[in-house]
């Protein structure tokens, strides 16, 4: 039987990355005997990403479109995207074309006896100088509450469906990725590996950070994280950040 994967794409104003980044996957399911579909989530995009997605689904049978009518957060797209995924494995990507087509084969490859295939980057020092240490001292932090060793939470993943589906995600924001990983491993108990990949910084280097409100942001999510993990009862309903 071959390896099934959804692929959610999540997109705000990606007009001139989207294309590339669902022919690059596509292209690697089709050459590895991947069963997949393509779910495409515009996150209230104002640039042409809505005509490009339409586009994709009305020439791709396995491919679908979801809109949000106002710009809702990665994480918000990645939990919409998940409600419609039928395959064993979930995967995300950005709609900037971050990826190599080595790169995503080789995350691919890593599924194989694992539950949970986790991205780290290898080349840092072209991202801003800012952003190196803020992301290295959230590693860290991170790393502290959970007791694991993890390179990198924020890079994209592959996740065993069933157990992610099990979860109940918080976070609408860019600290997303890193709690299903936590929450995956400690709570659910997921076999994982780390894959080294080469991250496209260019776009991303052009949007604006915000410290206040992303460091307000993560500081009430490792609140969270630390009594989802250690503190609360299993059947107990939480509400989103």
């Amino acid at each position: 039987m071959p390896l099934s994967i959804s692929l959610v794409i999540l997109c705000l104003n990606e007009e001139s990355g989207l294309k590339s980044t669902y022919d690059s996957y596509k292209k690697q399911f089709i050459e590895l005997n991947i069963d997949y579909e393509i779910i495409i989530v515009n996150d209230g995009s104002t640039d042409k990403t809505a005509q490009i997605a339409e586009d994709i689904e009305q020439n791709d049978k396995n491919a679908i479109v979801l809109t949000n009518d106002q710009t809702m957060g990665m994480g918000y797209g990645y939990k919409r995207g998940l409600t419609k995924a039928s395959k064993e494995y979930y995967m995300f990507a950005g709609g900037y074309s971050a990826l190599s087509e080595q790169d995503i084969k080789r995350l691919i490859d890593g599924v194989h006896g694992n539950d949970l295939v986790l991205a780290y980057i290898t080349h840092q020092r072209m991202r801003q100088p800012l952003r190196r240490v803020l992301s290295k001292c959230f590693t860290f932090l991170m790393n502290s509450i959970t007791g694991l060793e993890l390179r990198y939470y924020n890079a994209m993943v592959i996740a065993r469906t069933s157990p992610l589906k099990q979860l109940n995600i918080r976070s609408n924001s860019y600290v997303y990725c890193a709690e299903f990983v936590a929450k995956l491993i400690k709570v659910q108990k997921c076999k994982y590996c780390e894959v080294p990949v080469t991250v496209s910084f260019d776009k991303k280097a052009k949007k604006k950070f915000k410290i206040v409100s992303n460091f307000l942001q993560a500081f009430k999510f490792f609140i969270f994280l630390f009594y989802d993990i250690y503190l609360a009862r299993p059947n107990k309903t939480t509400e989103n950040i």
